[in-house]
């Protein structure tokens, strides 16, 4: 039978490099992952988890700051410094106060001065100024002699601090208030948007200008002063604007899109934003249409489809609709972040997932730290089923190689030409050839052209590999979200969707291993002795008969 032969091992070497790239590709994207980790505290200090709820840094610091960059704040109970995600010291304790690190920079406060510091601990600008904000979009907020300006990283002040207030810069603009001017600049400094001067009660605790004669006070609570930064800030193009005690919303041209009609507004997170009529908060769209009715004592942004709420004095979760997705029941929520979301009750504090389930019980200063891994066990099934789910597809692919290889060696193309011997002495073939199939020609036509029996191996094969690189690359993500998130392909906490993850993963299991005893079936009958006599396949009774 003349036909084009597949040189040996071939399709095995292509399919052991298709999986080795497959296999490279997600252990490269995993080796890219930089876990995150949140902060705890108890009774003996904070410390850090993992996404998991797994403790990475036991709770041992007086105080500590969430990390950014790599690098977290920590105080020894008398100084500031930094470690690393591995809870090792990398910045001594030397500061009075030391902040979050924000492209390259952090602040910190020496005596009664600020500064800034690099990722390595060193000085990176002189402390010459009395309040220092974390850097965003390129420029930090400082105060020097009771006036607000902006520094870019390298120290250099661009905008001169003269004004009585200036918040961080946002999508390029920044408020700032000065004795004959409000609006927003830009980073250059140049004012783009004048606004009417705002009535001073608006204005949040701490805008308000002191008298020239007042004594100066303490130095204000670093934090607090940083949490008012975002007041009025731009966001997904707009901003809250106030005429004649009511709020609205204006572009970046100072175009109302939004009339003032609003007793009090945040700005737009997800195209909704929180309003208040009267005594309840609800949310619209950027039409300034009403999408979820007023209908709560307070109203935070969405994030990740979800928006914390306030009813009846406690704090719980709703979704674009408007609809109750967390049942209220803390004194403090926060927006979700990566899927998980911090919430408080009293004085202690934790973290929860997007269904409500705790990833960590809510501690406190009196709450004595212990070990909590109640979902370690169901975890190590999950991974157990996943790994053996990757190795029987590995197995299969292999197989599925060795087979190409196999075929094309020439054993193959024997075993066909003898069925197809058979058939044409058969008096079933005859039926065939009469009916409305007419499969003879087809047949001919193979046995003239033996290429055609290779197209329909790649075919065959192509049919028993798709579902199997599908299945390679579902359980590749899988994973991936298994090895970053840690708790979101299925929840370790709850054993129903544990127990659904690993009867789905056994399935898949179970139909790899049938696929693989199908096909060493298949290879039993294709490796078995073929005669090489065809004349005597001929000389059948079937063949005397026809």
């Amino acid at each position: 039978m003349s036909g084009a032969r597949h040189r040996p091992g071939r399709g095995a070497g292509r399919g052991l490099l298709l999986l080795a790239a497959l296999l490279a590709s997600l252990a490269l994207t995993s080796c890219g992952y930089s876990r995150r980790l949140l902060p705890i505290q108890c009774q003996e200090g904070f410390g850090f988890i993992d996404q998991r709820g797994q403790v990475v840094i036991k709770p041992a610091f007086p105080q500590a700051l969430p990390f950014s960059e790599g690098r977290a704040a920590f105080s020894d109970g008398e100084k500031w410094g930094y470690i690393d995600t591995a809870g090792r010291t990398e910045v001594s304790p030397t500061f009075d106060w030391a902040g979050s690190y924000r492209e390259g920079r952090a602040p910190v406060r020496m005596a009664d001065r600020f500064g800034y510091v690099d990722l390595a601990g060193e000085l990176a600008v002189e402390g010459r100024y009395e309040l220092a904000d974390e850097f965003r979009e390129g420029r930090a907020v400082v105060r020097r002699d009771g006036r607000y300006g902006y520094i870019d990283t390298g120290g250099t002040e661009v905008v001169e601090a003269r004004y009585l207030w200036a918040g961080r810069f946002s999508e390029g603009l920044a408020m700032v208030l000065g004795e004959d001017c409000f609006g927003y600049i830009d980073p250059g400094g140049e004012m783009l948007l004048r606004l009417p001067m705002p009535s001073m009660p608006t204005l949040p605790s701490g805008m308000q200008e002191k008298a020239p004669d007042e004594e100066e006070e303490a130095l204000p609570d670093v934090e607090e002063w940083q949490a008012l930064l975002d007041y009025r800030i731009f966001s997904e193009g707009l901003v809250p604007f106030e005429e004649e005690g009511r709020v609205g919303f204006i572009d970046r041209e100072g175009r109302r899109v939004i009339e003032a009609s609003f007793d009090a507004a945040e700005p737009f997170h997800e195209g909704m934003a929180a309003v208040k009529l009267g005594n309840k908060w609800g949310y619209i769209d950027k039409g300034g249409g009403t999408v979820i009715e007023p209908a709560f004592q307070q109203g935070g942004a969405f994030s990740e489809g979800l928006a914390p709420v306030k009813q009846d004095g406690i704090w719980g979760y709703i979704d674009r609709g408007g609809k109750t997705v967390i049942v209220p029941a803390f004194d403090s929520a926060d927006s979700f972040h990566q899927g998980l979301a911090m919430v408080a009750i009293g004085e202690s504090w934790g973290y929860i997932d997007k269904r409500g389930s705790y990833l960590w019980v809510p501690t406190g200063p009196g709450t004595p730290f212990q070990v909590r891994s109640p979902s370690r066990l169901p975890l190590y099934l999950m991974d157990a089923a996943l790994l053996v789910c990757l190795a029987l597809l590995c197995w299969g692919l292999v197989s599925y190689s060795l087979l190409l290889a196999d075929l094309g060696k020439g054993r193959g193309e024997r075993v066909l030409e003898a069925f197809l011997r058979r058939y044409h002495t058969s008096r079933r073939m005859e039926r065939i050839r009469k009916g409305p199939f007419v499969l003879n020609e087809h047949l001919e036509r193979l046995e003239r052209n033996g290429r055609a029996y290779l197209c329909l191996t790649a075919a065959f094969l192509a049919l028993l590999w798709l579902p199997n690189l599908a299945f390679l690359a579902l359980t590749g993500r899988g994973m991936f979200n298994y090895l970053v998130f840690h708790r979101n392909l299925f929840p370790g906490d709850d054993w129903l969707y544990v127990a659904l993850g690993t009867l789905v993963l056994s399935a898949l299991a179970a139909f790899l291993v049938i696929q693989r005893l199908l096909l060493a079936s298949l290879l039993r009958y294709l490796n078995r002795p073929v005669p090489d006599g065809g004349d005597d396949c001929a000389e059948t009774p079937s063949a005397g008969r026809a």
